[in-house]
């Protein structure tokens, strides 16, 4: 799997990119956010970013907010890496790392990215391959006229309720 590596520390950009060549992954490598934001943006990106949170030009929470803003499917799985506090969780990264960080941290996090895209893909296969189908005839609904008409029996003894409890907490409307 393609990973863009973002960071404008040498140092650790050449550990960073050692460690993952070393666990199988193909390293791109951008030294700034401009770098990175044109890399994210090319045809053949990297599906897994991780992106250093403070880096001249454009920092990394800008690049992916721009990458967000662009909504293209299937979208980035990014990771930022930063060393101070939590400033600005709005940024859409998907995950954070924490400098100072254990390589095998780091490992987990790529691992959970890639199990992500991996059903990301599977997902927009999956409607890729719904939408051919529909195409070409496949899985239609019978005509209305081979519908069964039969109805099933409600229970009427406890009321039905609209919204799950988790519905409602999503949606701030939690009992």
């Amino acid at each position: 799997m393609k990973v863009l590596i973002a960071e404008d520390d040498p140092v650790l950009r050449n550990l960073l990119e050692a460690t993952l060549v070393r666990w199988e992954y193909h390293v791109v490598i951008a030294c700034d956010g401009e770098e990175a934001l044109l890399t994210l943006q090319s045809e053949d990106a990297p599906q897994l970013a991780i992106l250093d949170w403070m880096m001249p030009g454009m920092d990394g929470s800008e690049v992916c907010r721009k990458v967000r803003h662009e909504a293209k499917a299937p979208p980035a799985y990014i990771i930022l890496l930063t060393a101070h506090e939590w400033k600005d969780m709005e940024t859409g990264a998907d995950d954070y790392l924490f400098k100072p960080f254990k390589i095998s941290e780091l490992r987990a996090r790529l691992h959970a990215g890639k199990r992500a895209i991996e059903i990301q893909n599977e997902c927009f296969d999956a409607i890729a391959d719904g939408a051919t189908t529909r195409k070409h005839g496949i899985g239609r609904s019978r005509p209305s006229s081979t519908r069964s008409t039969a109805t099933v029996p409600q229970d009427t003894s406890k009321p039905r309720i609209a919204r799950s409890h988790r519905a409602e907490k999503w949606s701030g409307r939690e009992r």
